[in-house]
């Protein structure tokens, strides 16, 4: 129980500051998803919202982890695993909830304070697009990804067949708090080998953010196009190769639970919750360590040889009337599917292209059969 409640807590807290740090990490040129004019970019009155919205996040998920320790001292077992279970669902949804509304309120701030900003003499609407920028990209093709995650599961599939009279016939596959298996599945071609359909579906996701990194709309300096397109192309390949790294961990940990749970179901299971926590603490780190690395679309990148003041990606072009609530794009009259996020870091879609709404559905459908594979 001890181990649980350290892990809840340890994530509780890394989820909150990694959200907390989530306007330092994204664009100057784009704040709470405001497009900011160039000579606001560290305006006093910025910096205080930011502060405003690290502190409210990482305070909440602080508190939050509190009814963990209170739990825990529950004498009954199986409530205590029941509260424990209810709670870390309850408490991340709360935390994702006041980070929301604390995003909101300060988003409708800004617009209220750039609206009152005098206008820029001379501004001008610009977008620069590097035509060539995916020819140049160098970014991991999904081959590779496809290829080395089909490698774990082809491997992972053959020896669970070599060893399939030896799987007993009711295995766990669900463990309490304690570590003590609770459930149990019975044997089935099903019931083996279900988990592999889940690794096939997870390396579909893959490719699809693997693709959305690749193809993603640019948004890049008009004033200094080539170096803000040289540190969108590092970032894009950083993150790529990210995305291979991730699918390969993320496969090797699927494959650790299926030898664990129909090949080693008498072994205690402490050892696979070990891995899991270090996988999501290297996942976690990672995304921080690159994020504040590059920020998004490489604009914190530093450039060897290369004045800071010329190395600024802002993007110039004010969109704000196709960005609702500064999160969701929709632009009718953009072609572009896959869009670098305006508050963040990462990818979205245009939601006014059926293809968007494609996607919704296919991985609204993934979800679905996850949960059917997994019954």
């Amino acid at each position: 129980m001890n181990l649980f409640v350290g892990f809840m807590v340890i994530l509780f807290l890394v989820v909150g500051i990694i959200m907390g740090l989530t306007p330092f990490m994204g664009r100057k040129s784009s704040q709470f998803g405001v497009s900011i004019p160039e000579t606001y970019e560290e305006d006093e009155q910025l910096k205080k919202w930011m502060k405003q919205y690290f502190l409210v996040t990482v305070m909440s998920s602080i508190l939050f982890t509190i009814p963990f320790f209170i739990f825990s001292h529950t004498k009954n077992t199986a409530q205590a695993e029941m509260q424990l279970g209810i709670y870390s669902t309850i408490g991340i949804l709360l935390i994702l909830v006041i980070a929301s509304s604390t995003y909101l309120v300060i988003h409708k701030k800004v617009q209220a304070w750039k609206r009152q900003l005098p206008r820029e003499s001379g501004s001008s609407q610009e977008i620069v697009v590097d035509l060539n920028s995916r020819k140049k990209g160098l970014l991991i093709p999904n081959a590779i990804i496809i290829f080395s995650n089909l490698v774990i599961i082809g491997g992972t599939a053959l020896i669970t067949w070599l060893n399939y009279q030896r799987i007993p016939d009711a295995f766990p596959i669900h463990w309490g708090i304690n570590f003590e298996p609770d459930r149990f599945a019975t044997k089935s071609v099903k019931t083996v080998f279900g988990l592999l359909g889940v690794q096939l579906v997870m390396t579909l996701i893959f490719v699809i953010v693997n693709y959305s990194v690749k193809s993603a709309k640019q948004a890049l300096d008009p004033k200094h196009p080539s170096i803000s397109s040289l540190k969108n192309r590092l970032f894009r390949q950083a993150w790529s190769r990210f995305s291979l790294l991730v699918s390969i961990l993320t496969q090797l940990l699927l494959s650790a639970l299926q030898f664990s749970t129909v090949l080693f179901s008498k072994v205690p299971i402490q050892w696979f919750i070990y891995l899991t926590i270090c996988y999501t603490l290297f996942v976690l780190g990672y995304t921080v360590a690159l994020s504040l690395k590059y920020g998004q679309g490489g604009e914190r990148l530093k450039m060897h040889g290369i004045p800071e003041e010329k190395t600024k990606a802002a993007h110039r072009y004010n969109e704000d009337r196709y960005w609702k609530l500064g999160v969701f794009y929709y632009n009718p009259d953009d072609p572009s599917i896959w869009i670098e996020k305006k508050f963040g870091i990462g990818i979205t879609i245009n939601f006014a292209r059926w293809q968007s709404w494609a996607t919704i559905g296919g991985i609204f459908l993934l979800i679905v059969i996850l949960t059917w594979i997994s019954k």
